[in-house]
């Protein structure tokens, strides 16, 4: 029989809780490499990327949803003067 949350079945080894699924998808992984672990770096994109970034977001953000595209403005219509 599992043990109730309520009395006190908490933690990294609970049925109830995510942890032990999300700790069974790595371990074929550690299995094969115990020791290792993932090294962060932290870096600085060019003002290039950076641009690239911004506008694909932008790009991407508006024609994703086609109600936010704006409407073009209606065209002036001239009447000559007589």
């Amino acid at each position: 029989m599992l043990p109730h949350p309520e009395d006190g079945a908490q933690g990294r080894g609970s049925e109830y809780g995510l942890a032990p699924g999300l700790d069974e998808r790595p371990a074929g992984r550690r299995a094969l490499a115990p020791d290792m672990q993932p090294v962060i770096t932290f870096g600085v994109l060019g003002g290039e990327a950076t641009l690239r970034g911004a506008f694909r977001t932008c790009r991407d953000a508006l024609l994703d949803d086609p109600t936010s595209v704006p409407a073009l403005p209606r065209a002036r219509v001239t009447v000559p003067s007589q």
